[in-house]
């Protein structure tokens, strides 16, 4: 009696042993998974490495906090929101919520406060991770603040003389349309 109640003991703990052996071959299965994953994203010139939940919830960065001067706890859940200009939420929120609806792939250009209380131009791409799991999302921040800086010097010298810096025709004509349009009052106008 004994001697079963050894055998059965070794047999259980065999049991367990061979478990515990199958649970680490699939942690280590998900961490190459995972490392795959970020090797590929990282060839794109990644500042942030991000993880979300389908409702925008980071579940994990890497870089934000090289990016924001914040930690990256601080990203955590919609913590992240906190360093994202005001005006360009409702875009992010619009372009998320169709990327969801659709589970296609999330592209969208928003600023962020960098750690000199500046605004910086990020891209933010990312796509459905499909693994069995809960539904997420990973992807990257990619810099494009001189592209958009240059953007604006570009849409400025469009409308600005640039030895001047005075408004040119162009402008002039628009706003001339705009009160011709515009219904009659008693109030002065600058052109």
């Amino acid at each position: 009696n004994e001697l079963d109640q050894l055998r059965h003991d070794l047999q259980l703990t065999e049991d367990t042993l061979h478990q515990r052996q199958q649970a680490t071959a699939a942690l280590a299965g998900e961490l190459e998974k995972r490392q795959r994953r970020y090797r590929t994203i990282a060839g794109v010139g990644a500042l942030v490495f991000w993880e979300a939940d389908s409702q925008g919830a980071m579940l994990s960065t890497t870089g934000w906090a090289t990016l924001t001067g914040r930690t990256e706890a601080a990203a955590l859940g919609h913590g992240w929101e906190d360093s994202v200009h005001p005006q360009d939420l409702p875009v992010i929120a619009s372009t998320w919520a169709v990327s969801i609806a659709g589970n296609t792939t999330l592209d969208v250009e928003f600023r962020v406060a960098s750690g000199q209380q500046q605004w910086h131009w990020v891209r933010a791409r990312g796509a459905p991770v499909h693994d069995g799991g809960p539904m997420a999302w990973a992807g990257v921040l990619e810099d494009i603040n001189a592209r958009r800086q240059a953007q604006d010097e570009i849409s400025y010298l469009a409308r600005h003389d640039p030895l001047t810096g005075l408004a040119n025709r162009a402008v002039f004509h628009t706003r001339l349309q705009q009160l011709a349009a515009a219904p009659c009052s008693d109030t002065v106008v600058v052109l």
